[in-house]
């Protein structure tokens, strides 16, 4: 019995490719012209979305900050204040998860409202501002993600509805 050694791609020497394949092209920046204070564009799309025609850029200011609250009203309060205040782009607020936790030394099960957030870092202080006042819970949660790329279109409309300049 043969066993494969850690270098074994599990392909023979006839049926290996003798090159790598060529690295793609730059993507352009959105809109013919170059992002400000956003995204810029990566030096090759990721395999996957070139192959299905998606130009991609790489992010440097996008945010996607993720809350819970125990109640859909106060979800959707948070997320049109968010909104209205530019601080969000947009926010999804998704119904009836159920979290599993420790709190004062409980485990503990509760239905909540996930908010997804689509912000800027430099939101992100006004956005904690804003969730003295209105989030519910003494102990929010305000997790920041940076997301690596996103698809140059929804990049471009993310930040076209945030405010300008400092939050």
């Amino acid at each position: 019995m043969l066993t494969p050694d850690a270098n074994d791609t599990g392909l023979d020497a006839a049926s290996e490719p003798a090159t790598q394949p060529a690295t793609p092209p730059p993507t352009e920046p959105a809109s013919g012209a170059a992002r400000t204070g956003s995204a810029q564009a990566t030096a090759a799309a990721p395999e996957s979305a070139e192959r299905h025609g998606l130009r991609t850029v790489a992010c440097t200011t996008e945010r996607l900050l993720v809350t819970s609250v125990d109640d859909r009203e106060v979800a959707q309060r948070l997320a049109r204040a968010l909104v209205e205040a530019r601080l969000a782009s947009c926010v999804q607020c998704v119904q009836e998860v159920v979290s599993c936790y420790r709190w004062q030394g409980e485990v503990c099960e509760s239905p909540e409202q996930v908010l997804w957030i689509k912000t800027a870092v430099d939101h992100l202080p006004a956005i904690a501002t804003l969730f003295q006042e209105l989030h519910p819970y003494s102990c929010a949660e305000f997790v920041s993600i940076a997301p690596s790329e996103l698809s140059a279109p929804f990049a471009e409309w993310w930040t076209q509805h945030l405010k300008a300049g400092e939050g």
